[in-house]
């Protein structure tokens, strides 16, 4: 862009009388050039060193270098960015100079890389190239419905609890993240036709930065053997599974139930504790069957409901498992 140079000083020596040629009093006139029709060649700001507060001081060798490039990508040349704004990559940096490491947290936190589902009875986890941090969720095995046998009665099995569900945030930014084994517990088995109690679920496990970390599995449903003193107790509540850190939750097993108002007996099995990765399995109303099973992870099983000289299995548990959110 040109320079116009507003002057009111003529240059005497030199014998043009042109007024367009000016010669500043702060100016060395060892360098400077006359300023043609009120504008600054910018090569003479090169190729010449001109010493001035007027333009903020000398002009440097390497200030000098930038401004005879012809454009953007030579001036990265001259400053050695050519290599690392094709790549993006800190290992096309000269030596000293700014490391993957950094650029990735400096520049490039908290891109979301993928979700991965682990449901795998066991495995290995092997974090995405570039993870340095994770939401985790995962969740202990389901536990089994009860098993319901009535005994020329009503019998209803409690639904098993869902697993421990654990939500928490691992890593440091910049550091890399590393896995390790998992387990993801197994759920816990119906309670058996003889109004059998659900067996409970099985911890799921899994390594993050060399550390262990467990959600518990839920508890199994209660059984029944059906008779009034029984059916007036109600089965066994579910019991809950622990852990600690981040924030855990779990979903409890319903109660079976029976209501009468001396002429119409109504009844139903409990359902299955439910999280938001797993829906518990439902219980049976009023009727003989088996207690569904919990799907999706770590839910537990349905309670069994019987009557009339019949039994019925509890539903099993769920499966744990893991959802991980990885990111940069």
């Amino acid at each position: 862009m040109a320079i116009t140079i507003t002057h009111s000083k003529v240059v005497s020596s030199g014998g043009d009388g042109n007024p367009n040629h000016v010669q500043g009093d702060d100016w060395d006139a060892a360098h400077v050039v006359a300023i043609d029709n009120g504008t600054l060649n910018g090569a003479l700001l090169v190729d010449a060193t001109i010493g001035t507060t007027k333009l903020g001081g000398d002009i440097t060798t390497a200030g000098k270098a930038l401004l005879d490039d012809a454009n953007a990508a030579a001036q990265r040349t001259t400053l050695g960015l050519a290599a690392i704004a094709s790549s993006g990559s800190g290992a096309d940096l000269t030596a000293a100079s700014v490391t993957t490491t950094q650029l990735a947290s400096a520049a490039n936190v908290g891109r979301f890389l993928g979700r991965r589902i682990l449901t795998a009875a066991s495995g290995t986890y092997t974090p995405t190239s570039g993870t340095t941090v994770i939401r985790l969720r995962g969740i202990g095995g389901g536990g089994g419905g009860g098993g319901a046998d009535d005994g020329a009665d009503v019998a209803v099995g409690a639904g098993g609890s869902s697993g421990v569900l654990l939500d928490i945030v691992l890593g440091t930014p910049g550091t890399t993240l590393t896995g390790g084994a998992f387990v993801c517990g197994a759920g816990g088995g119906g309670g058996s036709a003889a109004g059998g109690n659900g067996s409970n679920g099985s911890d799921s496990t899994i390594v993050i930065n060399s550390s262990t970390i467990t959600m518990k599995g839920g508890g199994g449903g209660g059984g029944m053997v059906g008779n009034a003193a029984a059916l007036a107790a109600n089965p066994t509540t579910p019991a809950a599974g622990t852990t600690s850190g981040g924030i855990t939750t779990f979903g409890p097993g319903g109660i079976g139930w029976e209501k009468t108002d001396g002429v119409v007996v109504v009844w139903a099995s409990g359902s299955g504790g439910t999280t938001d990765l797993g829906v518990g399995g439902a219980g049976v109303g009023k009727g003989n069957g088996a207690g569904a099973a919990g799907t999706g992870l770590g839910s537990g099983g349905g309670g069994g409901s019987s009557s009339s000289n019949n039994s019925a299995t509890g539903g099993d548990g769920a499966r744990g498992g893991f959802v991980i959110e990885e990111y940069t």
